[in-house]
C-alpha cells in the first residue's frame, strides 16, 4: 500500500473574501483570470494535486465579496487552520480566505446555503471619490429618497426568488 492511498480525501469549507476588479469574476473563464482559478491554482502547488473549489454562487467581473462560501476535497493531513495559513500566504492580496474548516462529506458550498445577501452602496454627490470609484455606483444627481423607500417596501416579507435561480425546477 502506497503512502499516498493512506491520505484521506476531506472536505474543507472555505470561507472568502475578494476585491474583484482584477478578475473576470468567480467562475473559471478561459483567457481571463478569475478568483476560482488563482485559489485552485495556489492551493494545488500547497497540496501537490489538482483540485476543484466549489463555490456558493459565481459573481460578474468587478464585483467583490466578503464571505463568499466554497468548498474543496483534499488529499493533506493538513489541519484547517493550516490550509487557511498556507492559503493567505501564497494568495494575491485582493484574495483572502477569512476561515477555513473541516466539512462534512455531504456539506456543499451552493446546495447547502441557508441564504445570500447582496449590498449594493451609491456614492451620491457631484464627483466620486477615488478610493470609491471601484466600490460604489457614482449618481451624481439628486436621489428620490422618498420613491427609493416605497420600493423597498416591496422586499420586506417573505418572497420567492426561486425565477432567479440558475435551476428555477429545484425544490427549495
Amino acid at each position: 500500500m502506497s503512502v499516498a492511498s493512506e491520505i484521506p480525501v476531506r472536505r474543507f469549507k472555505l470561507t472568502v473574501a475578494y476585491d474583484g476588479t482584477a478578475y473576470a469574476g468567480w467562475q473559471v473563464q478561459p483567457n481571463h483570470p478569475s478568483v476560482q482559478q488563482v485559489i485552485e491554482e495556489t492551493l494545488a502547488t500547497i497540496v501537490g494535486h489538482a483540485v476543484k473549489i466549489h463555490g456558493s454562487g459565481r459573481t460578474d467581473q468587478g464585483v467583490h465579496a466578503r464571505g463568499q462560501v466554497a468548498h474543496v476535497d483534499l488529499t493533506s493531513r493538513m489541519s484547517a487552520e493550516s490550509v487557511c495559513r498556507a492559503l493567505n500566504a501564497r494568495l494575491p492580496q485582493d484574495i483572502r480566505i477569512l476561515k477555513a474548516a473541516r466539512a462534512r462529506s455531504d456539506f456543499h458550498a451552493r446546495r447547502s446555503a441557508a441564504s445570500k445577501e447582496y449590498r449594493y452602496f451609491v456614492w451620491n454627490d457631484a464627483m466620486v471619490l477615488p478610493d470609491k470609484r471601484l466600490y460604489a455606483a457614482h449618481v451624481y444627481r439628486p436621489l428620490d429618497v422618498a420613491a427609493m423607500r416605497a420600493a423597498a417596501q416591496h422586499f420586506v416579507g417573505r418572497h420567492d426568488f426561486a425565477s432567479f435561480t440558475a435551476n428555477p425546477q429545484r425544490e427549495v
